[in-house]
């Protein structure tokens, strides 16, 4: 997913363990319009060669003040 942030590019990139969360995220994601305030909460930043733009890991977002999608923490890991 494309985002713009102060009129900078980035891509957004969700971390999912299970098949069910990812179709569920994809779709509540699919419904955001363009010009849509979101609030995102991330740690990360990362550049890769093939993208023109940094990559966002995406922890937590939030629309209109509903929850599309919070990434908890691996059990038993750091």
């Amino acid at each position: 997913m494309m985002i713009q942030i102060n009129g900078a590019d980035y891509i957004l990139r969700f971390m999912s363990s299970s098949i069910a969360e990812i179709k569920q995220t994809a779709a509540q994601v699919k419904g955001l319009k363009v010009h849509d305030q979101i609030e995102i909460k991330s740690r990360n930043v990362s550049h890769a060669p093939k993208y023109a733009y940094p990559i966002i890991t995406c922890d937590y977002l939030e629309h209109a003040g509903k929850i599309i999608y919070k990434r908890f923490p691996r059990k038993g890991g750091c």
